[in-house]
């Protein structure tokens, strides 16, 4: 009797995306990118203002976006936090912001391995995304990152400065799916679909 096929068979791992286009945009993933994540549900001021020293930024409000010198902090909802930084800094700067909320009730994680972020750029970046989320887009402008539901996803939507077009932030495992959503979608609109190496 043949095995019973496993759950994540077929499933392409993170580290294979490639960047696909199509009329108007493009998306990639955005390489040697870390992500620590921070929660806490009444952070301190001592460890606010400590943790505004390593991260070079206040950490910002609701929707907003910071830019500090490890990289960009992004407001994932109340009291938690996205840090954006190089992959090789993030396990040093998971250290330091340890020591900031050291004996306060916090959750600080290294989710680099857990997460994937994706770039899109070109012009219809927006038509795109308007595609999967009822979250009125054109609203959402540099400086602020909000958490949307988008192909049926939980996905943080941030439009920064610091880069061309949108970033997408999501679970890894689900880097297949999002990337065969965007193929159909263009598909779905009649345009031309090519996949680049």
């Amino acid at each position: 009797m043949a095995d019973p096929p496993r759950l994540f068979d077929g499933l392409r791992p993170p580290d294979a995306w490639t960047p696909v286009q199509g009329a108007g945009w493009r998306v990639e993933r955005a390489q040697g990118l870390g992500a620590i994540q921070l929660k806490c549900r009444i952070p301190p001021a001592a460890a606010m203002e400590a943790a505004a020293v390593v991260l070079g930024a206040q950490l910002p409000s609701a929707g907003a976006v910071a830019a500090g010198l490890a990289g960009e902090i992004l407001w994932e909802g109340p009291a938690a936090w996205l840090v954006l930084t190089r992959q090789d800094d993030a396990a040093r700067l998971l250290d330091r912001l340890s020591a900031c909320f050291q004996g306060v009730t916090a959750s600080l994680i290294d989710a680099s391995d857990r997460l994937i972020a994706l770039t899109l750029t070109g012009p219809r970046r927006g038509e795109l995304i308007r595609r999967g989320t009822a979250f009125p887009v054109r609203q959402l402008h540099d400086g602020q990152s909000v958490r949307v539901r988008f192909a049926n996803l939980s996905v943080q939507l941030t439009a920064s400065t610091a880069r061309d077009g949108l970033l997408l932030t999501t679970d890894a495992v689900h880097a297949p799916y999002l990337r065969d959503w965007f193929l159909h979608a263009e598909a779905a609109s009649g345009q031309d679909t090519t996949f680049k190496a």
